[in-house]
């Protein structure tokens, strides 16, 4: 058996026992067996919440993809009627009174564990869910059985999870519902109900369980307040834009104003829309945190106490413009790109800095930096990075004796031979080499 190894069982001159020898063996093997299973299963989770997100988004090429996808990721759905269910956390600091040690970050990630773990194991029990991450929103896919009680079933779950996780970890958090939408198709038409309903929630202020059917309004009046035009809406508000924002937003207050068969909730929403889209645009830039200095800008209250349609447009356009001159202040490219460049050029010699770290140290989202950044500098940020890293080391190499991996690590790199393949394809030879040619 020891032969077959393939390896000594000698250490250090000395025969080893030949029994421990084989059980070590065996063991590393188990080991191994282990970590393959681990990352098997990993990477597994990953493309079923890759199909998941498909489905939410109505991105799949076909149903025999879906079916295909559906049987060969264990996903089991007991019926063709489903409900979507996005999650907010509302409050966990006291479960880490006593912790100190622990950043913001990583807490947020430990309460997440435990919601989606106590939840999906509630719904399973009786229905089939699948909890998992899309575009920094916890989302529940709910798939009810032939039996079900419909939605009063999704808040029997709600309750009682609610109430367990509140009782024993000191998390409360919030939850927004689609209606009840039947076959796969229907997943992604649930989905963009619960966002729309999580999105009259965080208008509205309002906490705890919510549904779908709570904000529908019956009406026969149809405003043009088109997907193109909040997109450009978000561009202009992104860009401090306020002469091109005021525009669209007169535009759809004004039809609303001239049309005499609105009332004044139904142009109360129109507003709340117009807010929410503001919200949003916050959202994308400063990666959802909370912000007094926007909270301020954007006063839900006052909107809801104007009695008439031109009170509240004249409210509305006061908070654009208070908002539009915020962000040209803090959040305009040109602003945004000097400080990111001066943050970069004070820490690229740090081995932890990427687009997230450097999102982060200004409350943005990585892809959103990233994208800004290379629209501006016609470069992405980790080619900028590795600029101002390869410069450093060719000084280095010239001026200093030091040995090549000294100088990586100077640098921000940990791995030497990383360091070593951007130098060659940088200079066109590797590092020492450089030296030795000069």
């Amino acid at each position: 058996m020891i032969d077959s190894l393939g390896n000594s069982p000698e250490e250090g001159g000395k025969l080893e026992n030949e029994y421990n020898y084989l059980e070590k063996s065996i063991s590393t093997v188990f080991k191994e067996k282990d970590n393959a299973m681990n990352m098997l299963r990993s990477q597994r989770n990953i493309v079923r919440n890759s199909f998941l997100n498909k489905l939410l988004k109505g991105t799949y090429e076909s149903v025999a993809e879906m079916e295909t996808s559906l049987e060969q990721l264990d996903i089991e759905f007991y019926s063709d009627k489903f409900a979507v269910l996005l999650f907010s956390m509302d409050e966990f600091t006291k479960l880490f009174e006593e912790e100190n040690d622990i950043d913001n970050n990583e807490r947020y990630r430990l309460c997440q564990f435990i919601l989606v773990n106590v939840f999906q194991e509630m719904v399973n029990e009786n229905n089939a869910g699948y909890v998992f991450e899309t575009d920094n929103m916890m989302v529940c896919v709910f798939n009810f059985k032939e039996n079900n009680k419909g939605m009063a079933e999704i808040r029997k779950i709600v309750r009682d999870a609610g109430q367990f996780i509140n009782d024993n970890f000191n998390i409360h958090f919030s939850i927004s519902a689609s209606s009840i939408n039947e076959t796969l198709s229907g997943i992604s038409q649930a989905f963009n109900e619960a966002v729309d309903t999580m999105e009259y929630k965080t208008v509205m202020g309002i906490a705890e369980y919510m549904e779908y059917e709570e904000i529908k309004i019956e009406s026969n009046y149809d405003y043009n307040y088109s997907v193109e035009k909040e997109h450009r809406l978000i561009n202009y508000i992104k860009s401090g834009d306020y002469k091109n924002s005021e525009g669209i937003i007169a535009e759809i207050v004004n039809s609303s104003i001239n049309n005499s068969n609105i009332s004044l909730a139904e142009a109360k929403c129109i507003m709340f829309n117009l807010v929410s889209t503001m919200m949003k645009t916050i959202n994308e830039i400063s990666k959802g945190r909370d912000n007094p200095h926007v909270k301020e800008r954007v006063n839900i209250e006052r909107l809801i106490k104007c009695v008439s349609l031109n009170e509240m447009k004249n409210e509305l356009l006061l908070m654009l413009k208070s908002l539009c001159e915020y962000i040209s202040t803090h959040y305009t490219d040109s602003t945004t790109i000097k400080k990111i460049k001066q943050y970069i050029d004070n820490n690229y010699t740090n081995s932890d800095i990427n687009i997230t770290t450097v999102g982060d140290s200004f409350g943005l989202t990585g892809p959103y930096i990233s994208r800004l950044f290379k629209e501006q500098e016609s470069e992405g940020i980790l080619e900028y990075i590795n600029k101002l890293r390869m410069e450093k080391a060719r000084r280095e190499i010239l001026e200093t004796d030091e040995n090549i991996e000294k100088i990586a690590n100077d640098c921000g790199y940990t791995n030497t031979y990383t360091f070593t393949r951007i130098f060659k394809k940088q200079f066109g030879v590797p590092p020492g080499k450089y030296r030795e040619q000069r």
